[in-house]
Parts: structure tokens; C-alpha cells; sequence
């Protein structure tokens, strides 16, 4: 079942975001294709980290943390969080970042920021369920997200409809 649920899961195009926290004066992030909000009163974010990852307990453990929306011309950015490119040990050296208002790093020219306090953190098998309540979220720039799809990088283009083919989304989605 794990090689077919993996099999469904790499058609599915997801967004790439950073998540990162400071613990003890120290920096920690990576890159996180499972990000979704789930509520908009408490307004709340859930990303899901895999126990198996160095940063792990830090993020599960993190008091405060932040989210960082990538933009299609921030590959090499994620590739850099996820430990496919550059030194993993110096993530921060090689990204530029400032901290928020709320003490965590914010990858500089990401597409938005979500800065959290953590609401619960939930047993997910083989990974955590981490919930953010936001304290601040802003739209830095715009451009096309960085998506990640077929084990690869990559970009969504918006598809042009007739005012007639507009979804008609209901108030409750997000």
C-alpha cells in the first residue's frame, strides 16, 4: 500500500513552503510540500513534518514558528531546506532570511509569510501534525508558487476562463 499511496500522492501538485523556528539561538528549517490552512476563526495552519527529519523536534517542540511561500524562482531555495543542494549544515548562510516580528526566520523574496504560535501538535504516524494559531500573515510579492509534483520542481500557470466557467466557491473555502 505505501508504494501506491506514494504513487498517487507524486501526481498531486503541492506547494513548497520553508517552515523554521529559533530554539536556543539557533536556526532551524526545512522545506514542507504538506502545508494547508484549516481554519479561518481561530485562524489555523497545519504542516506536517516527518519524525525522521534532523529539524523534527525542534519544529514539534517550537513555541512559535513560521511558514515561508515559495515562489517558482525558488527552487533552488527548497532544494537547499530539503538537503538536495549546498551544505545542510549552513541552510542560512546560503538563503538570505530575516526574522519576524515573532522571532522566526522568514525566507527573504518568498511569495507570503505565516508567522505561528503553536495550537497542538497531533501524532500523524510517521510524521507530526503541527497547528499554528497565525499571528501575522503577508503577501510579499506576486509570482507563480513554486510547486512540486512527479518528484520534481515547478510552476502553475493560471488558466483563463469565461466569466460563465468562474468557480463559484462557497465562503467556508479557504
Amino acid at each position: 500500500m505505501q508504494e501506491e499511496l506514494k504513487a498517487v500522492m507524486r501526481r498531486s501538485a503541492q506547494g513548497v513552503t520553508i517552515v523554521c523556528t529559533k530554539h536556543q539561538g539557533r536556526l532551524f528549517g526545512l522545506t514542507v510540500s504538506s502545508f494547508t490552512s484549516i481554519s479561518l476563526e481561530p485562524p489555523l495552519i497545519l504542516v506536517s513534518i516527518s519524525k525522521k527529519t534532523y529539524s523534527h523536534s525542534y519544529l514539534a517542540d517550537a513555541i512559535r514558528f513560521s511558514v515561508s511561500v515559495l515562489a517558482e524562482d525558488q527552487a533552488r531555495v527548497a532544494s537547499v531546506f530539503s538537503g538536495r543542494a549546498g551544505d545542510p549544515a549552513n541552510k542560512f548562510k546560503e538563503v538570505p532570511f530575516v526574522i519576524g516580528a515573532e522571532g522566526s526566520p522568514l525566507i527573504s523574496d518568498a511569495l507570503c509569510w505565516i508567522e505561528c504560535v503553536r495550537w497542538k501538535v497531533y501524532d500523524g504516524g510517521d510524521h507530526s501534525l503541527i497547528i499554528g494559531e497565525v499571528l501575522a500573515a503577508s503577501v510579499r510579492r506576486h509570482a507563480p508558487p513554486l510547486v512540486f509534483s512527479e518528484g520534481k520542481y515547478g510552476s502553475v500557470t493560471p488558466m483563463v476562463l469565461a466569466a460563465s466557467e468562474e468557480p463559484d466557491f462557497p465562503d467556508w473555502f479557504v
